[in-house]
Parts: C-alpha cells; sequence; structure tokens
C-alpha cells in the first residue's frame, strides 16, 4: 500500500510506503501547515472506470450508426423492451406489473454486467499493451494529522528503524 499526503485535503501528492514517511514529506513541503491529511494511494486501471452506463451508451451509439447505415430495418435490434404502464396485462396488478418490470431490470442488469466485464477485460489488455493505463490517481481512507501528532509518528518510526 502507498499514501500520499495533502495540505488542504484536495491536491494530494506523493506514493509514499509508509504513513510516516508522507508526514515526513508532507512537513517538509507544507513547512507551515497545522494539519496534514495522508490517505491510501489509489491507483484506478481503465477497466475500474468502466460502468454500466459506459456499456449502454456504447449499445445506443451502435443502434444509432446502424440505423444511418442500413435504415429502418434496424429499428428496436439493441433497443431494450419499452416498459409502461400501458403494458399491464390484462388483470394484472399494479404490484405485479412492478415485480415484472424489477425483475426486467435485474436480468438487464446481469446482461449489462456480463458485456461490462468482457469489454473491461479487452480494454485493459489494450491500455496495457498501449501504455493508455491512467496516470493520476485517487485517494482513500484519508486521516488528519496536526503538526504534533506528525512530528511524533516521525519520530517513532526513526525510532523504530534504529532498532532493527
Amino acid at each position: 500500500m502507498e499514501y500520499c499526503y495533502s495540505d488542504n485535503g484536495e491536491a494530494y501528492h506523493g506514493a509514499c510506503k509508509a504513513i510516516a514517511e508522507a508526514l515526513d514529506e508532507a512537513l517538509g513541503e507544507f513547512g507551515d501547515a497545522e494539519v496534514i491529511q495522508v490517505g491510501e494511494v489509489v491507483n484506478p486501471t481503465i477497466g475500474d472506470i468502466l460502468n454500466d452506463h459506459h456499456v449502454e451508451n456504447l449499445l445506443d451509439g451502435l443502434q444509432e450508426t446502424a440505423g444511418g447505415e442500413y435504415g429502418e430495418f434496424t429499428e428496436g435490434w439493441l433497443d431494450p423492451p419499452r416498459i409502461r404502464p400501458r403494458d399491464v396485462k390484462g388483470g394484472e396488478t399494479r404490484d405485479a406489473y412492478d415485480d415484472r418490470v424489477t425483475e426486467w431490470r435485474k436480468k438487464r442488469s446481469e446482461r449489462l454486467a456480463s458485456l461490462s466485464e468482457d469489454i473491461a477485460a479487452a480494454l485493459e489488455k489494450w491500455a496495457t499493451e498501449e501504455g493508455e493505463q491512467p496516470g493520476f490517481f485517487g485517494v482513500k481512507n484519508s486521516k488528519d494529522y496536526t503538526r504534533d501528532e506528525a512530528e511524533a509518528l516521525i519520530a517513532e518510526a526513526a525510532s523504530a528503524t534504529k532498532e532493527l
């Protein structure tokens, strides 16, 4: 795990092996800061960024392109079934209709999840081979350290290192 640091909780820097190392770098860089934030570095891949919305947009784009190329015969090719209140079947209660819609959404979500996995795998392969994986990082589990807390942790880590 790597750690990064900030003096404003927004712009994080560094990729340190330990919290004490991140605090030490932060105090060196932000000498007058009274509070330093240290968080865990999250390095996303292109596949991590892909979501169902992207997959649905891809399918919509394919449908649109097919329509432009092949005309009216493509209508409905990739369209999800339209479920509207007027689709309530004779004698069906509103609860039964709602259950049917929920089941349809669940099945569609499962189908898209499978497609998303396949697309993510292809994107991962491509981005790795082409050097197009993200160069940015995110932050999770950020914690505030006062100057006194930071200095104490740095001293404690230095002491532990000397003992080894």
